[in-house]
């Protein structure tokens, strides 16, 4: 094999479908914690995880301004019986702060502490701490005519801050549920996700490719039921490796078998045969009587650059990859060096099989389908695809032949 192959090979082995994996939210000290919990009642000091993106001291100023409001406000609504409720609930959320605080133990690190529970008790807190904070306003209100107009305006020169956050936000949802107006499709989404047939629901792919929020995801839109997959590199789902692996790497071998419900997390537009849209990017496979395109990933078929596919292979035997190509830009390239790997899209597992999978060569010419032959093994097949001149291209068409 030419030198020049053999790199490519080795940037072919490369992880890059898989995002860096997240830190545990129990890796949070107790700095950053204080940091998340100010939140609640205004940008927050520092670069904290989530706030807007402020200068230190203007954002202590809000958060110090924030805190005082709603301290005015507890004071003044301290005698009004229609405040019962309110405080019932501060107090709850107190209980809450105090038992994960000093009592509960943290599921990451198993030191004294619950450090995500302190972050959601922080997180509900807020609608509560916004009512104090009212109650507040119209007590200083009483005393400082005109004093309103000066909170409405300090809120307005926030705007800048709050609205880039707001539109991430806006994008992150998107990784989580694909579509334009994901919030409006949740109900039917869920819906169709309740609807499912009985039996383990497997997902099928890497979901940390699309986003390492989109397993946890996936798990709220079947909940009760519990959902199976490649968590690898995903946030939010502590699992123990080998466990989930031998897990995961059992109902792969059963798919096509009653009992087990084979769901894509990122389903791709092509080989849309046989598979029920869910909506968000998920689909269920209704049938596995030849082999099955799962995913592509690095990167989403929209987009140029070196590829991988996912194939699922009912059995062991020949597959035909059968694939248009666009190069957006006038040059093309003329080899294509790709390689067949038996397992997933990332990991360890990956990386040792593809350096140790034969890379082979073939010719690419614009207007004419490009042919890749391989030996399935039953279960998940990776096919990584890179041009020697690194040119880009767009997969506009793919197809699956046993």
């Amino acid at each position: 094999m030419p030198g020049s192959t053999r790199s490519r090979c080795r940037d072919m082995a490369r992880d890059d479908t898989a995002v860096p994996a997240q830190p545990p939210p129990g890796s949070l000290g107790s700095i950053q914690m204080r940091r998340l919990a100010t939140t609640a009642l205004g940008p927050g000091p520092g670069p904290a995880p989530g706030p807007p993106d402020l200068a230190p001291a203007a954002a202590t100023a809000w958060t110090v301004a924030a805190a005082c409001l709603a301290v005015i406000g507890i004071v003044a609504l301290r005698r009004d019986r229609r405040a019962l409720g309110l405080f019932a609930a501060l107090a709850v959320i107190l209980l809450l702060l105090g038992w994960n605080g000093f009592v509960a133990r943290d599921p990451w690190t198993g030191e004294r502490g619950h450090s995500w529970s302190l972050f959601k008790a922080a997180q509900w807190a807020f609608p509560l701490l916004l009512l104090c904070q009212g109650g507040g306003l119209v007590w200083l209100r009483r005393r400082a005519r005109g004093i309103e107009v000066l909170f409405a305006l300090a809120a307005l020169a926030l705007a800048p801050a709050h609205a880039p956050w707001s539109r991430e936000l806006g994008r992150g949802l998107r990784g989580l549920v694909d579509g334009e107006r994901p919030l409006r499709a949740l109900p039917r989404i869920v819906g169709r996700f309740r609807g499912l047939p009985a039996g383990q629901i497997l997902l099928l792919g890497q979901p940390a490719a699309v986003s390492p929020f989109r397993a946890g995801y996936a798990s709220l839109l079947a909940w009760p039921r519990p959902v199976a997959g490649d968590w690898e590199s995903s946030a939010s789902v502590a699992v123990d490796p080998a466990t989930a692996r031998a897990l995961h790497d059992g109902l792969v071998a059963r798919v096509g078998e009653a009992g087990v419900v084979p769901l894509l997390a990122d389903a791709p537009p092509f080989d849309v045969e046989s598979r029920e849209d869910l909506g968000g990017g998920y689909a269920r496979l209704t049938s596995l009587n030849r082999p099955r395109l799962v995913q592509i990933a690095a990167p989403r078929p929209e987009e140029p650059g070196r590829t991988k596919l996912l194939v699922l292979a009912p059995r062991d035997g020949p597959v035909e990859v059968v694939l248009d190509l666009d190069f957006p830009s006038t040059s093309e390239p003329a080899r294509l060096v790709w390689q067949a790997v038996p397992t997933t899209l990332g990991g360890v597992a990956f990386r040792r099989a593809a350096r140790e999978a034969p890379a082979r060569v073939v010719d690419v010419r614009r207007g004419r389908a490009t042919v890749l032959r391989f030996e399935a093994q039953r279960g998940l097949n990776t096919v990584a695809l890179l041009s020697e001149e690194r040119a880009a291209w767009r997969v506009t068409g793919l197809a699956l032949r046993p």
